[in-house]
């Protein structure tokens, strides 16, 4: 970052493990006032609630469709071994759970993550308003 003289402001709420101990350059890290998590942090304010819930639609997606997998095979099936595979509907993979998480993520928006740090009152209101003017611009509208 120093090369690219780019300058970062960090963040983090008061919990002792995110104390920093070695210099950072350009990084310029501000500590939260303690019990001020729920007000202040952008995450709190909807961001993880937009990401839970595309996660949670994912999820359900996949369960019933694997339902319905079942039901489709269920003549096949001994009695005793349909019980084992319902239950094994709601057993996911290492793997499965990062790809729904990826998924869920590419479904937040730009606009979802600036409304959540507008709500946070962090970043002035015209700061905001200009960053909506300069995305027209580029948009040519």
């Amino acid at each position: 970052m120093n090369s690219e003289e780019c300058h970062v402001l960090l963040l983090l709420d008061n919990v002792s493990s995110h104390r920093v101990t070695v210099p950072l350059s350009n990084v310029t890290v501000h500590m939260l006032p303690p019990n001020t998590t729920s007000f202040l942090q952008s995450q709190d304010a909807g961001i993880i609630q937009s990401f839970k819930s595309k996660l949670e639609q994912l999820k359900t997606r996949y369960i019933v469709g694997k339902f319905d997998e079942l039901l489709d095979k269920a003549a096949e099936v001994e009695n005793d071994n349909v019980e084992t595979q319902i239950e094994s509907l709601y057993t996911v993979d290492v793997l499965q759970a990062m790809q729904w998480a990826q998924g869920a993520w590419e479904t937040v928006t730009s606009t979802t993550v600036a409304n959540c740090w507008r709500h946070t009152k962090i970043i002035n209101d015209e700061v905001h308003e200009l960053v909506e003017s300069i995305k027209h611009l580029a948009l040519g509208q």
